[in-house]
């Protein structure tokens, strides 16, 4: 069967619960407007008769789908992690097989609303500013090919970065971060002997300790 292409949109915002056991302080009602396409490879003709009669279903059952998708999110997990794109497309590819519509979905657009930007900027930014020694900023910049790259620094403690990283956003695996924004790190961080907090990761060390007990970055001398 020859592949189709099914775009679909949420037309109101999606109310979900944003908490991460990790980040107690975070604990907020939030919404968002997803979109997303879906590429069908095969249906049940059974079912459906024709390409059509699949659109339909697809884009009558893409909010809904959505919806459940972000209230049965797991306890105590924070749905504004980096591969949240990639667990909602995975969703919704068993819940469309279970139609018998087998499909493989990509989510292209996950927007909070202004407000819920607004305040979730906020307490996250709280959350950093409390838990790390070090803040966290970015710079836009231009790749060779015309496209925009993005490139994470480390701050000073007490400087105000203008925006931070998803929770659960790991600064060891800073190159791992899916999204195509060719995100690097700047350049290796090196821990001194005289830091008393990991330039990694911002975990308060403890004495004589040779690693970090939050990331495992080597420390050139134990402290004393």
């Amino acid at each position: 069967m020859e592949q189709f292409e099914v775009k679909f949109g949420t037309p109101t915002p999606i109310p979900f619960r944003e908490y991460s056991k990790n980040y107690p302080d975070i604990d907020i009602d939030l919404a968002v407007f997803i979109a997303g396409r879906t590429v069908v490879s095969d249906y049940d003709p059974k079912l459906y008769e024709d390409k059509e009669s699949v659109k339909v279903k697809i884009k009558g059952n893409a909010l809904i789908l959505l919806q459940n998708c972000l209230v049965q999110w797991p306890e105590g997990t924070s749905v504004m992690r980096s591969d949240k794109l990639k667990i909602i497309a995975e969703s919704l590819d068993r819940e469309f097989a279970s139609m018998g519509i087998t499909v493989k979905s990509e989510i292209t657009g996950f927007q909070l609303t202004q407000d819920s930007e607004e305040l979730y900027k906020t307490l996250r930014q709280q959350v950093v500013d409390k838990t790390h020694a070090y803040g966290w900023d970015h710079i836009c910049l231009i790749d060779d090919e015309g496209r925009p790259k993005q490139e994470w620094m480390f701050l000073n403690k007490g400087m105000k970065p203008d925006c931070v990283p998803p929770l659960g956003f790991d600064p060891a695996k800073v190159n791992d971060i899916p999204g195509g924004l060719g995100i690097v790190r700047e350049k290796e961080i090196r821990n001194m002997p005289t830091d008393h907090y990991c330039r990694l990761c911002g975990e308060k060390r403890p004495e004589g300790a040779k690693f970090c007990p939050g990331c495992g970055a080597k420390f050139d001398h134990p402290n004393k």
